[in-house]
């Protein structure tokens, strides 16, 4: 009796341990599940330093996900946007969308509240200019798109007016061009509702491609 019932435990124990390494595999593997989502919030609420753990995670969903952040994620990462009160936490959510950026546009961050809005722009414009001119029009595009608070898509900027445009130029290329002006834009003496209403690319003749 005490031999068939230990072969019991040790069958319902393996069944258990069988059942935890399926739901893991399953958190690795898709990261749109309901287990990797789970994963990926108590990750993030124990992780020492948010902006490691964010560049991790999308080293895993471009491995196992097509570089697309799941709509809860998303939905997450907008509340912590609105919630936090930590200038840390604020800049690396920033440095995690400007990394996306590129190639996966659709459906990034908005829609946000004004209030959040500004805090997530200045965290976009507390980094230093990009040494590499691709990385530099990412965080240009992320900022952008905050401005007008809504998806654009291609991620990248095309000419609206070309006598504004060749005059603004003046020996510099475009991703000088939009740095500068983005940039000086932000860095203005203006309030921050101010800057959201204004169009800083349009006096270059410059703008966001979007459909």
């Amino acid at each position: 009796m005490k031999k068939s019932f230990s072969r019991l435990q040790m069958f319902i124990l393996g069944a258990v341990c069988l059942c935890f390494a399926l739901i893991y595999a399953l958190a690795v593997i898709d990261s749109r599940s309901l287990p990797s989502i789970a994963l990926f919030r108590l990750g993030y609420a124990n992780s020492p330093s948010k902006d490691v753990y964010l560049q991790n995670y999308r080293t895993k969903i471009w491995n196992h996900g097509g570089g697309y952040v799941p709509e809860p994620v998303r939905t997450f990462l907008r509340e912590r946007l609105e919630k936090s009160a930590s200038r840390k936490e604020m800049d690396a959510i920033a440095h995690f969308y400007i990394r996306q950026t590129r190639g996966r546009e659709y459906g990034l961050i908005s829609p946000l509240s004004e209030k959040a809005r500004i805090r997530l722009l200045d965290a976009i414009f507390r980094r230093p200019v990009e040494s590499e001119q691709w990385k530099e029009m990412q965080a240009m595009f992320l900022a952008e798109q905050v401005r007008q608070n809504k998806t654009l898509l291609k991620g990248y900027f095309f000419q609206s007016e070309f006598s504004r445009l060749a005059r603004a130029t003046r020996g510099r290329s475009r991703e000088q061009l939009v740095s500068d002006t983005m940039r000086k834009w932000w860095n203005s003496p203006q309030s921050g509702q101010q800057k959201l209403r204004q169009d800083p690319l349009k006096e270059v003749g410059l703008k966001a491609d979007s459909y």
